[in-house]
């Protein structure tokens, strides 16, 4: 199904399939809603700007021995599944945030993941209450770099590798956290 409609004098084009809405956007500016469509429907594209790079929070790199996760007295330990994908990922992923930190994503839905993360220099896991929110932990994708105390939240929304836009989907839009004694503080 195709529909055509025009938004601030730009012609946009929505083509659906498989239940996912994509926008093509010919010009740079658009109305912050879509006027006339189904909520399934209200997408845009805005510009994301922000003076935090992720060279400003280099961390120091941790060269000891990998800790393997430490489940005692985590509450989810007795569950295997949540036990074998916290061990996997450690040993598939290494130290690939905040310079000693070991960063595993799960799906936990269409446009969510939940985010763990083990440190490797002692094990401790962190699994829950580190992105305080209305919308609870899920999220549309992570970006994090392993020598950077830096992450981008909601990363999946961008149109591109630049970070320069991003499809906001019912007022969601990406956010920049800093890691900071053992969970997320908001910086954007």
């Amino acid at each position: 199904m195709k529909q055509n409609f025009t938004v601030s004098n730009t012609t946009t084009t929505t083509t659906t399939k498989d239940s996912i809405t994509k926008v093509i956007i010919q010009k740079d500016k658009v109305k912050d809603t879509l006027d006339g469509l189904a909520p399934h429907e209200t997408t845009c594209i805005k510009k994301f700007t922000t003076s935090y790079k992720f060279s400003a929070f280099k961390v120091k790199m941790y060269t000891g021995e990998l800790v393997a996760p430490n489940f005692e007295g985590n509450p989810y330990a007795g569950d295997k599944e949540y036990v074998d994908f916290i061990t996997e990922g450690c040993k598939n992923n290494g130290i690939n945030f905040a310079g000693r930190y070991t960063n595993i994503q799960k799906s936990c839905g269409c446009m969510c993941e939940h985010i763990f993360i083990v440190d490797r220099s002692n094990g401790e896991i962190f699994t829950e209450g580190m992105l305080a929110s209305a919308e609870g932990e899920g999220r549309f994708g992570f970006t994090y770099k392993k020598d950077s105390k830096m992450i981008i939240v909601d990363s999946g929304l961008f149109t591109d590798d630049n970070f320069t836009h991003y499809t906001c989907f019912y007022k969601t839009a990406p956010e920049i956290y800093m890691w900071k004694s053992k969970r997320f503080k908001k910086l954007q």
